[in-house]
């Protein structure tokens, strides 16, 4: 059975990411593995960003020259999230079918108002 990683507080040590965000983080993937970046709009929680500028983020995915797959269950051991006094910054690795995981990163920005978590993508890139 899987442990449930709590939302953690915490501005000096980055954490797992909390288990209650990966559903939302995984539909976010599954909609830049299958070129649906307008499905993105339709994630509960996620924030409205202009489909040009998630164009802008999936040519860099084209660029990187891999096809990215679903996230195996691996990418909760190796990503983090850190509170950041009013956001975490979330970094999810990225896994293709040819490497695994990849030296692609998912930036991500989680905010909470009222219990209620919102999404803000950031960027897919190289670090």
């Amino acid at each position: 059975m899987a442990t449930d990683i709590p939302v953690v507080y915490d501005d000096e040590t980055a954490t797992q990411v909390p288990t209650v965000w990966r559903e939302t983080l995984i539909r976010i993937v599954e909609a830049f593995k299958n070129n649906d970046l307008s499905a993105i709009s339709r994630i509960e929680g996620v924030q409205n960003i202009e489909l040009e500028n998630l164009q802008e983020i999936a040519e860099n995915i084209t660029d990187y020259g891999e096809t990215l797959v679903s996230l195996p269950d691996e990418t909760w051991v190796t990503s983090q999230a850190l509170w950041m006094g009013f956001c975490w910054d979330v970094i999810l690795d990225l896994f293709t079918e040819r490497e695994g995981r990849s030296d692609l990163i998912l930036s991500i920005r989680v905010f909470e108002t009222d219990g209620v978590f919102e999404y803000s993508i950031q960027d897919i890139y190289v670090p």
